[in-house]
Formats: C-alpha cells, sequence, structure tokens
C-alpha cells in the first residue's frame, strides 16, 4: 500500500501530558473531551494534529451525532470521520498523534460502520518524524492484543457492532522495545468511487505508553483480564503465581487506585464505587514492566 507523506498544518492540536517518569510504565491517556495548557513541569507529551492539507479531511473532535455512530465510549467527544455526515467517496483523511513516550504501545476503543474491505481505516507508526511508516495492523513486526483480553487485531472496516477495544505494540529490529524515541502514530480513513452512506469510523480513550519488556512478555502471555468492561469486581488471571510481580492500576487522570502484590494466581479486585470510565494497569516483575493494558469500569 502506498503511503502518503503529510505535512501537518494545525487548525487542532490537542496536547496531553504526564509527570509521571516515561520508564514507570504510565502510558499517556486521550480521550478527546478536555483541553489542555502547556506547563514546563510536563516530562511526557502526546500531541494530537488533524491533517488540513486535505482540504475534505472529515475527521473532527466532538459529539457523535449519527444514526448508528451517535455515543461516545465515555462522555462526549470522540475523534470521528465527521460527527453528522456519512464519509464521502474517493477520500483520504488522516490525524496524528505525535508523542515523545517511551516504546511503539497504542491503546484505545473503536467503532466502524463502513463498507466491508472497500473502505478502511488504517494505523501506521514512524519513529524518524513521519518520513517512513509501518502498518500496525499488517506488519509481522507488530504484536497485537499484548495487554487487554481481546480476541484479534482490530478491524477498521464493516460494522464493529458497537466499541471494541485494542492494543498494539511493535518490536523494531535492532531496537529495544524501551529505547526513547519520538513516536509518531497515524490513523486514516480511506474510502472507494461507491457510494454507501456508512457512517464510517470513530475513536475514543486512546493512550501511548511503554511496550513491555520482550524477555518478560511472553512469561506471562495468557494473562486474562475480565471482565471487559467491569461493574463489580475485575479479575487478573495468571497461569500460576509469578514471583517478585505487581499489580498496578492507575485512573484515567493518573491516580493510583491499585498498587499489590502478585500474591495468587487469580487477583481480583473491587471496583464497585469507582467512577465510570477507562483504567490502565500496569504490571512489573522486579520493577520492570512486563504488561500494560486497559479496561473500561462502566455500571
Amino acid at each position: 500500500m502506498r503511503t502518503l507523506l503529510l505535512t501537518f498544518l494545525m487548525t487542532f492540536s490537542l496536547t496531553v501530558f504526564s509527570q509521571n517518569n516515561p520508564n514507570t510504565g504510565f502510558p499517556i491517556y486521550i480521550n478527546f473531551d478536555s483541553e489542555y495548557e502547556f506547563d514546563t513541569s510536563f516530562t511526557t507529551f502526546a500531541k494530537v494534529e488533524i491533517d488540513t492539507t486535505n482540504d475534505n479531511n472529515i475527521w473532527q473532535i466532538g459529539k457523535p451525532q449519527k444514526n448508528i455512530l451517535n455515543t461516545a465510549l465515555t462522555p462526549e467527544s470522540v475523534m470521528i470521520t465527521d460527527t453528522i455526515n456519512p464519509y464521502p467517496i474517493n477520500d483520504t483523511s488522516s490525524f496524528i498523534i505525535k508523542s515523545n513516550v517511551t516504546g511503539g504501545y497504542l491503546a484505545g476503543w473503536y467503532y466502524c460502520h463502513t463498507d466491508s474491505l472497500n473502505d478502511y481505516g488504517l494505523i501506521e507508526i514512524s519513529i524518524d518524524s513521519g518520513q517512513t511508516w509501518i502498518n500496525m495492523l499488517e506488519d509481522s513486526l507488530v504484536i497485537a492484543n499484548i495487554g487487554i483480553n481481546t480476541t484479534e487485531t482490530p478491524i477498521l472496516t464493516g460494522n464493529s457492532n458497537g466499541w471494541q477495544s485494542f492494543d498494539l505494540g511493535i518490536y523494531f529490529n535492532n531496537l529495544s522495545p524501551q529505547h526513547h524515541g519520538n513516536y509518531w502514530i497515524k490513523f486514516s480513513f480511506i474510502s472507494d468511487s461507491i457510494d454507501t452512506g456508512h457512517e464510517g469510523l470513530m475513536f475514543d480513550e486512546l493512550l501511548v505508553g511503554i511496550l513491555a519488556n520482550t524477555k518478560q512478555v511472553y512469561q506471562i502471555n495468557n494473562l486474562k483480564v475480565f471482565p471487559n468492561p467491569a461493574n463489580n469486581v475485575l479479575n487478573f488471571q495468571f497461569d500460576e503465581p509469578i514471583q517478585n510481580a505487581k499489580i498496578r492500576i492507575y485512573s484515567s487522570i493518573g491516580q493510583l487506585m491499585v498498587n499489590q502484590n502478585v500474591t495468587d494466581s487469580n487477583m481480583q479486585f473491587n471496583v464497585f464505587d469507582w467512577h465510570n470510565g477507562v483504567y490502565f494497569y500496569v504490571i512489573t516483575v522486579e520493577g520492570e514492566v512486563v504488561k500494560n493494558g486497559q479496561v473500561l469500569v462502566h455500571e
């Protein structure tokens, strides 16, 4: 697939900052609802930019108001291919997340309503400021479903039948997953010449952050985190207890909700009184991140 090289002119820019040390594994959270002012005390950031070199760029941030794409995952704004109208024909529209966080890790939620295969979404990553891109949905260097208990790579075409979660990580040859660099992640939507009247694609509750250490990931590859969404209890189920492991769970604003050693193969946490929203978990072994992901808590 031919990669489009785009120059990004900003009519909209959302910048999210984190005061957490990037080596702790806490990701940067983007929910499209909040505005942030620059603060030099923050050490890591992710900036969302909508490409305006395409006069017909259809990506918008706002409240979805279509027949099917009509509700945000958490109130009330999303990134969507037009908040009101169906997507047009013969269009390629993009937005990009530029971040200085460590590692190529991306997670979030999507809702898709398109003509299957012919109109589709694409997610690409670059470590050289957009000069070259790697397809995060197809490339062999990409590992899907590292943290969330899902079954497949996100399918950004056809009808997803509701909000679906995903997480993706990428390992580069001769490049440590803990490599410090500026990662750009580009989201595109591409349509053909047939007008179907379908509604397009939207994203919510995105996060970028550290990719777990390659040597440790497969030691707990059978971790199950369920239910997702959770409304009463949240379970972390391992094949067997792990020595010197710890589970931390953060709210979307960085509040530490759980900080507990792994003492059993099934760890259970009461989330009944937690506010609705996305929470991020980080599992460390001897202080090194080996798993991360997200769960939704909802009534």
